[in-house]
């Protein structure tokens, strides 16, 4: 092989080594290319999945909202029933007010609990286990409710 090549083969040869740097030069950018679209794929993935994500917080903390206002009802709701009840069964001083007529009630005298009933006619607190015995309460609470057992008033 001769050490002198033609201009021909000099341009050939660089020719070849242009084309095969730009060869080069194309696959680099064919892999950088699919890289790019892996990575691409792999974050469009990870929006996907985050997005996910902060529909359920969304969706969770509407929910939280929800139930903290139901509660929030519920526990007004509940205070009014308590007051309610706690208004019934506090001692009513006979000067506020009177028990109705024959109801049987609870009496306090100040030294002793008792009970009695109101009679309209005569004015006058009635003992329930000595009937038509006057006694002079200063204060009175209504009977609380029956319990309930099986869906009826127990008679026990």
């Amino acid at each position: 092989m001769s050490e002198h090549y033609t201009e021909w083969q000099v341009e050939r040869f660089e020719q070849d080594a242009h084309d095969g740097a730009i060869l080069e030069a194309g696959k680099e950018w064919e892999r950088q290319q699919n890289e790019f679209n892996s990575r691409e794929h792999e974050l469009e993935s990870r929006i996907a999945e985050l997005e996910a994500e902060a529909k359920a917080v969304k969706e969770n903390s509407q929910w939280l909202a929800r139930l903290t206002e139901s509660s929030r009802k519920e526990n007004e709701h509940l205070r009014q029933t308590l007051s309610v009840y706690a208004a019934k069964q506090r001692w009513i001083p006979v000067s506020e007010r009177l028990p109705e007529d024959g109801e049987v009630v609870w009496l306090w005298d100040g030294n002793n609990l008792g009970m009695g009933y109101y009679l309209v006619f005569s004015g006058q607190f009635m003992d329930r286990d000595t009937p038509l015995r006057p006694i002079k309460p200063s204060h009175w609470m209504p009977l609380p409710e029956p319990p309930i057992v099986y869906g009826r008033v127990c008679e026990e």
